[in-house]
């Protein structure tokens, strides 16, 4: 087997409470001493707290934009969608079992360690690893985060009639009312705002649902069609599905705050059992009663029309996005605060880092007033290798890989793991390869040439 990279750097003497520690941990290095046994003490929250932040991390998004990438699909994209639900839960569960093994292995990760999908990738394949799923991270972070913003500021329009308020003056006071949340450590100090996220889209489920079914009579009287796209549109859907039920980047950090970090697969199943409940009568159900209509149209409430149930669900689901943006956030910002050497209490270095990644998301927002077509993009790429691509790569190299001292052993797979393994790894390049060129190929299409001229632009030439 080949060497682990950081066997180089086993100590006979063991590991204190030094910067040479310190420096280790933030780079996701460990200290390779399992003999010490003076850890700290793991304390954190249980299994249906880790569930909770999984669904408002996972949940928000997909209920916006699941029925238009049904209705680019057609009605053969249901078994997409189940597909790409399972495999993501499946690749959660292998990465929950990456993470286990290093706690396992190396003492220093069952200390609080802000980069654990980093850690994973360097104890898999070396710094290259670290430095493949840190950009990787960063990417698809701050892509949904402007997403959020941009859906944030929407329903902020819809809500309070704001259509004649300036568009650039609208993404910055909702940037600056989002920054304070983007302040706090890890996920398990702000429980709080995981709860509300996962309730608020529960029930803005069940309120769309209703409103749906009323508009049932309607639109049968109106022939509804459900011919889906063609194969540009269909890939174009199925990046976004990936996205929707994406919440992979987040998934170690809640795992280690875990009072028992080795049950994480059964928090990750059941969120996924709950994010499926969520997502598949609202794609079902919506693409069933409005069809194609759909297909033009990035956000269910541009559809659902006015009324009690769209209003409060609009309400609802705001709420979630904005507590997805906080727990989305945080790796990245962990990352880049580890990278500048920022000490993990709250301090003033925390503020300046995090509000500047506000401020860069508010300009790309600015900059690009669309979500559609950067949903797809991004699930076609950097979510895909998030979910399918890198889960499976490091479960597999850090099981088959031994120790030279015996401190643990390597295993090996059945041929159904084998199987299982090399069918998401075939079927996330092909997808992935799909995707792009259907994005590439509507680059160009009227659909996405509609991108108004930079709201910031008038502020800087002066006309």
């Amino acid at each position: 087997m080949a060497d682990n990279p950081g066997w180089d750097m086993i100590s006979s003497s063991g590991i204190g409470e030094s910067s040479e520690e310190r420096r280790l941990l933030q780079q996701g290095k460990p200290s390779y001493d399992d003999d010490d046994d003076d850890s700290e003490s793991h304390t954190g929250y249980g299994i249906t707290t880790a569930s909770i932040f999984v669904v408002a991390a996972v949940a928000g998004t997909g209920v916006l934009v699941l029925p238009n990438a049904l209705a680019k699909t057609g009605w053969s994209g249901l078994i997409v969608l189940v597909t790409v639900c399972v495999i993501q839960i499946y690749t959660g569960v292998l990465l929950g079992r990456c993470w286990s093994i290093l706690q396992e292995r190396f003492e220093i990760y069952r200390r609080q360690t802000r980069n654990p999908y980093p850690a994973i990738g360097y104890e898999a394949f070396g710094a290259i690893g670290r430095i493949l799923v840190t950009l990787t991270i960063d990417v698809s972070v701050i892509g949904i985060c402007v997403v959020f913003l941009l859906i944030i500021s929407e329903n902020a329009t819809i809500l309070f009639g704001l259509d004649d308020f300036p568009y650039c003056y609208k993404l910055a006071i909702t940037a600056a009312l989002l920054c304070p949340f983007t302040w706090f450590g890890t996920p398990k100090d702000f429980w709080f705002i995981g709860l509300a996220g996962a309730l608020s889209t529960g029930f803005a489920c069940i309120l769309l649902l209703i409103k749906m079914f009323r508009d049932l009579p309607t639109v049968i009287d109106d022939n509804v069609n459900y011919t889906g796209q063609d194969y540009v549109s269909y890939f174009s859907g199925v990046g976004i599905m990936i996205v929707a039920f994406n919440g992979h980047m987040s998934f170690p950090t809640i795992q280690h705050d875990m009072a028992e970090p080795s049950k994480f697969p059964s928090s990750l199943i059941l969120a996924g059992i709950i994010v499926a409940f969520y997502f598949l009568p609202m794609a079902i159900v919506g693409f069933y009663v409005y069809g194609d209509v759909l297909y033009q149209e990035e956000n269910i409430f541009d559809v659902v029309g006015g009324g009690f149930e769209p209003t409060v669900a609009l309400v609802l689901i705001t709420l979630h996005v904005i507590t997805a943006f906080v727990i989305l956030g945080n790796p990245v910002f962990q990352d880049v605060e580890d990278i500048l050497g920022i000490e993990m209490t709250f301090t003033w270095k925390r503020i300046v880092v995090r509000s500047s990644f506000v401020i860069l998301m508010w300009f790309l927002a600015a900059t690009i007033p669309s979500f559609a077509h950067i949903l797809s993009f991004l699930g076609g790429t950097s979510f895909l290798a998030l979910a399918f691509i890198y889960p499976v790569c490091c479960y597999c190299k850090l099981t088959l890989t031994g120790c030279p001292t015996k401190s643990w052993i390597s295993e090996s797979f059945s041929v159904s793991e084998v199987i299982i393994f090399a069918t998401i790894l075939i079927l996330g390049i092909f997808i992935a390869a799909s995707t792009t060129y259907a994005d590439f190929s509507l680059v160009g299409s009227e659909l996405y040439l509609n991108f108004s001229r930079p709201c910031y632009l008038p502020m800087i030439t002066g006309h």
